[in-house]
């Protein structure tokens, strides 16, 4: 039976497919190097931090191009990123005092969270913040077939769709016949970015006889992130730390709107669970790959250091396969776990 609780742990990653996955993600790291993608400072301007180098900033040629030209800045913007990890250890730790409230399942409406708009949002926890551009996503549907040596084992659909600058992000997963005879599994994920923040996130799973119903809602315009647990009646309330956070599926797909380059390290502050981390994904090489839906392609290799104790259980290494261009489609995942390799494949494309 533990077994079986290691191998089917993966399906829990996939509500990230939950990938990098999403960004996948979680990682504590109490020191920068490589590239930190905090602190956005206006429309075409991304802070970042190089290892053992002068600080740089990436400017972008216009929002919809995932090319950048690196210039070279003064050195005193190069702690940003140190200073942003302290930001968010001293949230977590003012807040580890909040109480637990009782609360009411409402799965119809966004729990009294209203949209919030561009104009309405001038500050975020006290710092000026862009919103991400998202407008590249406009209508996506990316179908996956899991495997386990070889065996089918299951499938993994993620679906976005752009309406008026609200980005819906769906994410479902389920265990093929063979698996659920013994061990069904059945997640879903919902997230809505909306203007360029992140909004919420519900996540419902149902994996064996284990079921749970969790719901984030981030407050932009207050500085608040609400984690909640339905199935045990609580909700608890975190002050957002500086610069932009981001749940793990709108953290993926915020990863997926810049350009990576081979070789560097980049950072997203990811909040999970009722706790904040910063989460590291390395850009490792370009290969050519075939791909069942795509024929052959360019890809991205890269790999997500994962720490998290809620979507994400790390049990062994993963790595992602992305489309070398603008949209960076996830074509393949692999992972080792202690009863051998999974993998996951892009069988079905469609955009619009």
């Amino acid at each position: 039976m533990q077994i079986q609780r290691k191998f089917i742990t993966f399906f829990g990653f996939w509500v990230i497919i939950s990938f990098l996955m999403h960004v996948a993600m979680l990682f504590g790291l109490t020191g920068i190097r490589g590239l930190s993608l905090l602190n956005i400072q206006d429309d075409n301007v991304i802070n970042v931090v190089i290892k053992g180098s002068e600080s740089k900033i990436i400017k972008r040629t216009s929002p919809s191009n995932s090319r950048a030209i690196v210039n070279q800045t003064p050195d005193k913007t190069k702690n940003n990123g140190e200073d942003q990890n302290k930001n968010i250890e001293s949230a977590e730790n003012n807040n580890s005092e909040s109480s637990d409230s009782k609360i009411q399942d409402n799965t119809n409406n966004l729990q009294g969270t209203e949209n919030p708009s561009i104009d309405s949002i001038n500050k975020y926890s006290g710092v000026n913040i862009t919103p991400a551009n998202f407008e590249m996503f406009t209508k996506e549907k990316l179908s996956y077939v899991i495997y386990w040596y070889g065996i089918y084992a299951g499938n993994a659909v993620l679906e976005s769709e752009n309406k008026n600058g609200i980005l819906k992000i769906t994410s479902t997963v389920y265990s093929s016949p063979f698996v659920s005879a013994f061990y069904r599994v059945e997640d879903f994920a919902e997230c809505i970015i909306t203007n360029g923040y992140p909004l919420k996130l519900r996540l419902k799973t149902k994996e064996g006889s284990h079921t749970s119903d969790k719901e984030t809602l981030f407050d932009i315009k207050a500085g608040k992130v609400t984690f909640i647990n339905y199935l045990k009646g609580k909700s608890k309330e975190y002050n957002l730390p500086d610069g932009p956070v981001w749940d793990i599926l709108s953290g993926f797909f915020y990863l997926r709107t810049h350009q990576l380059d081979i070789s560097k390290q980049y950072y997203i502050d990811i909040f999970d669970s009722n706790k904040f981390y910063r989460t590291e994904v390395d850009i490792l090489k370009r290969e050519n790959i075939q791909n069942p839906a795509m024929g052959e392609i360019s890809t991205l290799v890269i790999k997500p250091v994962l720490k998290s104790e809620g979507l994400f259980k790390k049990t062994g290494d993963i790595y992602i396969w992305l489309t070398d261009d603008m949209r960076k489609i996830p074509v393949r995942i692999e992972t080792k776990i202690p009863v051998g390799n999974i993998v996951a494949e892009l069988k079905e494309i469609q955009i619009n």
